[in-house]
């Protein structure tokens, strides 16, 4: 968190990337360069809050996007389609909120 005890927020994907069909059929998203400095270093589990909590797999690759992994159950609740935008809540070290945002 910053500063004022308020979450960073941001949108995904970040200009010029997109989410793909690959994507939804892989229940993953992909944290690109612009984003990857607020996430965790090494793999790990995230508690990752769409309209329950989930611990999920993050993947960290240094030379490619980050990947967040969904469980199908945790991929139903975020709703996202091919095309879609997120918003991402950082609200701690390993704990972010995603909710779909409409085009």
């Amino acid at each position: 968190m910053n500063n004022n005890h308020q979450p960073i927020a941001f949108i995904i994907p970040s200009v010029g990337n997109k989410i793909t069909a690959n994507d939804i059929k892989n229940k993953q998203i992909r944290i690109t360069a612009a984003f990857k400095p607020l996430f965790l270093k090494n793999d790990s589990e995230l508690k990752i809050v769409v309209k329950n909590d989930h611990y999920l797999r993050f993947k960290n690759l240094v030379k490619r996007s980050h990947i967040i992994r969904f469980t199908d159950v945790a991929f139903d609740e975020l709703e996202i389609k091919a095309g879609g935008m997120i918003k991402i809540e950082k609200h701690g070290p390993d704990t972010f909120k995603l909710t779909r945002q409409s085009a």
